[in-house]
């Protein structure tokens, strides 16, 4: 429950060196500055109104249009309605224009919550319900990653070297994941190549099921080796995620296993 206040210092200055070049008026200025500093909605504004030559129509309405989608996300009538009053007056455009065009930028920004947030309980009703890989509702951000890498070596088997040296099968979070994982590098180590056909031989009809909707899912994705690199990145962020929490409840001993353990991986 702050209020946050912008302070715009001239030329890019720190405070001290603003005030001292300014002499024995340099404090008194500081203070000046400060009492007229704008709040975080009047910042915002004022860097918008910046960008645009306000005397002209193009500039005016781009101007407007950003000015509209900034205090659309002010979540109280009487603010909008202040500031809308005093972009009325700045522009010469009718204060209930603009405050018509905040309703209706308002309400799609709370479409677009909504939208988003439905996306989200959908995603993890979805890991809750998977009945084949039964840790990705406790590890969600790291099994999504995992199905992607996995997804990515299946459809580009030259890039699979490249995965295995940069990601140990035991970085994979989830049993499922790891048991597809290995798979995957035992084949290719033995074959040079993969398919799906290969999985009848350790998965059953559901998990192979599994397989194909992470392949599917790679289709649409096309992901390059860009993409890859991301999602090992991911995998190995849960990874520490997940060893700073067991650090956290872990024992003097332990703790310092680990530090040990981390000195000789830098030799």
């Amino acid at each position: 429950n702050l209020t946050v206040r912008i302070l715009n210092i001239p030329r890019g200055k720190d405070p001290d060196e603003f005030i001292r070049s300014y002499g024995n008026e340099g404090q008194a200025r500081f203070r000046l500055l400060i009492k007229n500093s704008a709040n975080d909605i009047e910042y915002q504004l004022k860097k918008e109104e910046n960008k645009y030559d306000t005397l002209t129509t193009e500039g005016k309405i781009a101007y407007l249009k950003n000015a509209v989608k900034i205090l659309s996300k002010v979540n109280n009538k009487i603010e909008q309605e202040i500031y809308a009053g005093k972009l009325s007056e700045a522009v010469g455009i009718d204060k209930g224009t603009i405050m018509s065009q905040i309703t209706k930028e308002y309400k799609k920004h709370l479409k677009l919550q909504d939208k988003k947030r439905f996306k989200e309980i959908q995603k993890n009703l979805s890991a809750q319900q998977d009945h084949i890989n039964k840790e990705k509702s406790k590890n969600l951000r790291s099994a999504t990653a995992e199905e992607a890498i996995i997804a990515f070596m299946l459809s580009r088997p030259e890039c699979i070297k490249d995965i295995q040296d940069k990601l140990p099968s035991e970085k994979i979070l989830t049993s499922f994941n790891k048991r597809i994982y290995e798979f995957i590098l035992a084949k290719f180590r033995e074959n040079g190549i993969i398919s799906i056909a290969d999985f009848r031989e350790a998965f059953d009809s559901d998990e192979i099921s599994k397989i194909t909707g992470y392949l599917a899912r790679e289709t649409y994705r096309n992901s390059d080796f860009n993409a890859a690199q991301e999602y090992i990145d991911i995998i190995w962020q849960e990874n520490e995620k997940l060893a700073g929490e067991r650090l956290d409840n872990a024992g003097a001993n332990v703790i310092l296993e680990y530090i040990d353990k981390l000195r000789e991986q830098k030799k």
